[in-house]
């Protein structure tokens, strides 16, 4: 389906279309996990909020476009980290009161996938990283017994030039160490900046969004644990509450 054939069903609102649509990007994604398929969804979640008056079941497929973006596992040859800051591109559209005031029904649903991939953000954030060395090259491995040029002295990338068994077998270890390493850096350097970028937008969103339903602060509270997010951030969001800071919804 191409962009013109989606933007004519969301114009003529045949949402159910785009569900079946929507269901085989998803298998595709697993099967081959390709970035590109972000851009669909972001085409869809685009359409919708440019429709004039969208409908309860607009919204509906609008939650469900952004749901399926956030709950994806990495796919293919996608890291961790591409995968997150693609992601991470959806979470302003949980926030349009624009769009949701008057639609209370999907307030749970909101705080629940905003919960659940925050969650995964502060499983691996941490404020104090400091990140693991890596190199473009790896370095020589000295071992007893080898010959004069067993060693490549200016390091290597490519095991398959080393002929000694031996060494090869570190080499492919050390270059497997060295691009874990790099993984991780790079999905601690990610977690790092998206919840830097979006914390101040959070707290005003989730404070909002109870402001006038202090009743319901049990239902938030839960929320935020689930989202696993400190104590700290808890409590602001319910001071701004309390105090009645948070941006009128």
């Amino acid at each position: 389906m191409d962009t013109n054939e989606i933007l004519k069903l969301i114009e003529n609102k045949y949402y159910a279309s785009l569900t079946s649509y929507l269901e085989d990007l998803d298998r595709r994604w697993a099967k081959e996990g390709r970035l590109q398929s972000f851009d669909t969804l972001w085409t869809i979640s685009q359409a919708l909020l440019e429709t004039d008056d969208l409908p309860p079941e607009g919204k509906k497929l609008l939650l469900d476009v952004v749901k399926r973006a956030l709950e994806r596992n990495a796919a293919g040859e996608v890291k961790k980290y591409e995968l997150l800051t693609r992601q991470a591109e959806f979470l302003p559209l949980l926030m349009r009161e624009d769009v949701f005031r008057d639609e209370p029904t999907f307030k749970e649903l909101r705080c629940s996938l905003l919960a659940s991939f925050m969650a995964k953000i502060n499983d691996i954030r941490d404020p104090d990283f400091v990140p693991v060395q890596v190199y473009s090259s790896i370095p020589p491995i000295f071992m007893e017994g080898l010959k004069p040029g067993d060693i490549p002295m200016g390091g290597t990338m490519d095991p398959t030039t080393i002929k000694n068994p031996e060494l090869r077998k570190k080499y492919e270890e050390r270059i497997q160490e060295n691009q874990q390493n790099m993984d991780s850096n790079q999905e601690k350097l990610a977690a790092n900046s998206l919840y830097s970028r979006y914390e101040p937008d959070l707290k005003d969103f989730f404070a909002s969004l109870y402001l006038n339903d202090p009743e319901n602060v049990t239902e938030l509270k839960h929320c935020l644990q689930d989202g696993k997010f400190s104590e700290e951030f808890t409590e602001d969001v319910l001071e701004r509450i309390k105090e009645g800071q948070g941006a009128s919804p």
